[in-house]
């Protein structure tokens, strides 16, 4: 069966993707993640299993919690609810897993994260720290400038360049 192939009519196939997405098989269950990805918005409706495989692969595979995030991110704004167990992957171990929850909490657009956001400017990690200034200045929120600014004073000379790139961005924005 070729997932990637679903069709015209994604609703057609809904419970059994839905299924699929919790196969006990990984290759199985990223496969219908991918199928589900390419469905776009319409992926909304699998919103609650995306959100609920974040949950479960942020403790037990990292590479599951990244694609289930990364199709909420996909879907967008419209997948905002759902922004709490993405954020949970901001602590992860792994870089890679952080850098994408940074990622899709910006394309989420997930203002009640932008505190969050920001203080990933001092991750260990550079592409954690970048992504998350993307993120935060994405945000269509006025308040995270007043987020950024402490910053600027902050001991962590890589959380100052972060925060003085992100307050340039936010300056080229409002040109």
């Amino acid at each position: 069966m070729q997932l990637s192939l679903i069709g015209e009519d994604p609703e057609a196939y809904s419970a059994q993707l839905a299924s699929l997405m919790q196969d006990k098989d990984d290759l199985v269950k990223w496969t219908a993640m991918e199928a589900v990805a390419k469905m776009g918005e319409e992926a909304i409706a699998f919103a609650d299993t995306l959100a609920a495989a974040v949950e479960k692969g942020r403790h037990t595979d990292a590479h599951m919690a990244k694609i289930a995030a990364g199709v909420l991110g996909n879907i967008g704004v419209a997948a905002g609810d759902f922004a709490q167990p993405v954020s949970k992957l901001l602590t992860h171990k792994d870089h890679t897993v952080r850098r994408v929850g940074v990622e899709v909490l910006g394309k989420m657009q997930a203002v009640e994260y932008a505190k969050a956001l920001v203080e990933m400017f001092a991750d260990v990690n550079v592409l954690v720290r970048l992504h998350a200034m993307e993120a935060a200045v994405s945000l269509p929120c006025s308040n995270v400038s007043k987020l950024v600014i402490p910053y600027m004073e902050c001991e962590n000379k890589d959380a100052r360049d972060t925060a003085a790139q992100a307050l340039q961005r936010m300056g080229e924005a409002a040109a």
